[in-house]
């Protein structure tokens, strides 16, 4: 038998977690099935449950290609306005449900928050790959406390925390309500952000 090349093999992995994030968003979490995660890939059982032998692992691998997105636009963000990282990284997200970008996707988060209430292996993945976005934002806002360029009185993980739900609540405002004005929601923020974080 020839063996697979670890190229071959992450482009299997891949495809597999397309499959299943399609099939998420199709039915949702608790009426996908692996058949139809498989169906989805063109796939055989047995290729399929070779790589992810259940859901709860393919939705790990969701997770950790959504963290390292997550991570790449955070550090691409922070560069459009160094003197001003934290506020450009929110900016950034915001103006991306300004365009209606990656709604779609951010409504399985809600799906898998849902399922995380009864599926304690969801749950940890979730908080994982959330710990995971308030470390990256506690880090960046303890550093620019120490320069000088952050109010010090604030407590940076409750900060970061503050931030991603800026973020959060208006991306379930925006998927519930098609007419959610984001251009004021932004100057809203601009105000807090100002008043709040900056020196």
């Amino acid at each position: 038998m020839p063996k697979v090349s670890p190229e071959h093999q992450e482009q299997r992995r891949q495809q597999i977690v397309d499959a299943a994030v399609e099939v998420f968003l199709k039915k949702g979490y608790g009426r996908a099935s692996m058949n139809d995660i498989c169906g989805a890939a063109e796939l055989s059982a047995g290729a399929c449950y070779s790589y992810y032998p259940s859901k709860d692992e393919l939705v790990c691998a969701i997770a950790t290609r959504s963290r390292k997105r997550n991570a790449a636009e955070i550090a691409k963000a922070a560069m459009k306005d160094p003197d001003r990282p934290v506020h450009s990284i929110v900016r950034h997200f915001l103006e991306e449900l300004r365009e209606r970008k990656n709604l779609q996707a951010y409504s399985l988060d809600y799906d898998l928050m849902s399922e995380s209430r009864h599926n304690k292996d969801v749950r940890e993945i979730l908080r994982k790959s959330y710990r995971v976005l308030v470390n990256q934002l506690n880090e960046l806002i303890s550093e620019r406390q120490a320069s000088g360029r952050l109010n010090p009185k604030l407590q940076p993980e409750a900060a970061a925390r503050f931030l991603v739900a800026i973020v959060q609540g208006l991306v379930q405002q925006a998927y519930l309500d098609p007419k959610v004005d984001v251009d004021a929601y932004l100057q809203v923020f601009e105000q807090v952000y100002s008043t709040a974080f900056d020196v």
